[in-house]
């Protein structure tokens, strides 16, 4: 009996392959190399090319594993005895992989690697259980949320400008800043037409008290939002009964700087409301009483008889 799968790779005698199988990986000197038809190694009869020949080797029954030439062959074969007591002839160079587990491993220039060591991943799935994940979508809201806990960020309110006020908003609860460093008592002028106080410097306070302006009492408030403001309060002078608004104003200023305190407005007088569930103190900014003037008064100041508010309240411009 003769057995056709065989293969014989030119070179110096020293092993041989056979095998059933269709299809061996080989590794030479690194590379991978794959004979797709043992069959016919060559192609559909021909001769290999240079001084190698088609080499066909063959079994005889009574003789198991002993290779016969049936082709002309330039050297004769060497019988070679390989694990397992099989003599095997052979006019090429090629490893045997050991039958066994245990025994030693064969080096040449030639592997023969089994097919199932040299694609070990490759496990083909059918068509329909194929998954193909979708690439995400960069406005997936999960993806654009703001993520909770500490970012590393501190925020700090800079502050460009300061209001001025003659009172607190109806719904704002506020706190005073108590100390005499953070208040001053000064003249100030109105201007109705844009609601805009104006400084003065204290040269002209005798003459803009009598004709322009009025004294009063200038306090560092802030409101429960943090919302930082100068408070106006004007200081009674005559004893005139509408005064008892700049009295009660004035006791409620200092109420506020213990009490958040809500300013309300009754017939002859103010009233306040206290929160007396706010039990946060105020965050005061980190201004000096300087830079708060500063920014709540900025370009309207008065430093002279003839700055443009005063003409124009005499009637000049």
């Amino acid at each position: 009996m003769k057995t056709e799968n065989s293969v014989v790779v030119p070179g110096e005698a020293s092993g041989i392959l056979s095998t059933p199988s269709p299809k061996n990986y080989l590794t030479q000197k690194g590379e991978n190399m794959l004979t797709e038809n043992l069959h016919d190694p060559i192609g559909s009869g021909g001769t290999m090319p240079g001084p190698h020949k088609k080499t066909d080797i063959s079994t005889s029954d009574d003789k198991p594993g002993v290779g016969t030439n049936e082709d002309a062959v330039t050297s004769p074969p060497k019988k070679i005895t390989m694990p397992g007591n099989s003599a095997l002839d052979t006019a090429s160079k090629i490893v045997v992989a050991p039958a066994a587990s245990d025994s030693p491993p064969i080096t040449s220039d030639f592997a023969v690697i089994p097919e199932e060591q040299a694609r070990p991943n490759e496990s083909p799935l059918p068509v329909d259980k194929v998954v193909v994940t979708p690439a995400p979508n960069p406005f997936d809201p999960a993806n654009l949320r703001l993520k909770s806990g500490n970012l590393g960020v501190t925020l700090k309110k800079v502050y460009t400008s300061i209001p001025v006020k003659k009172r607190p908003g109806k719904q704002d609860y506020v706190r005073t800043r108590p100390s005499m460093e953070w208040q001053l008592v000064s003249v100030v002028v109105l201007e109705e037409r844009t609601g805009h106080y104006y400084i003065s410097d204290p040269e002209l306070h005798d003459y803009l008290q009598v004709k322009l302006g009025f004294r009063a009492l200038l306090k560092v408030a802030i409101t429960r939002d943090g919302d930082l403001f100068l408070w106006v309060l004007k200081l009674p002078t005559t004893g005139a009964y509408y005064e008892t608004w700049y009295q009660s104003a004035l006791d409620i200023a200092v109420r506020a700087e213990t009490k958040w305190v809500k300013l309300e407005t009754e017939a002859e007088n103010y009233n306040f409301t206290e929160g007396s569930g706010i039990n946060v103190e105020p965050e005061w900014p980190d201004l000096s009483f300087a830079e708060i003037l500063e920014l709540a008064f900025k370009d309207r100041r008065i430093d002279s008889l003839d700055h443009p508010l005063l003409k124009r309240l005499r009637g000049e411009v």
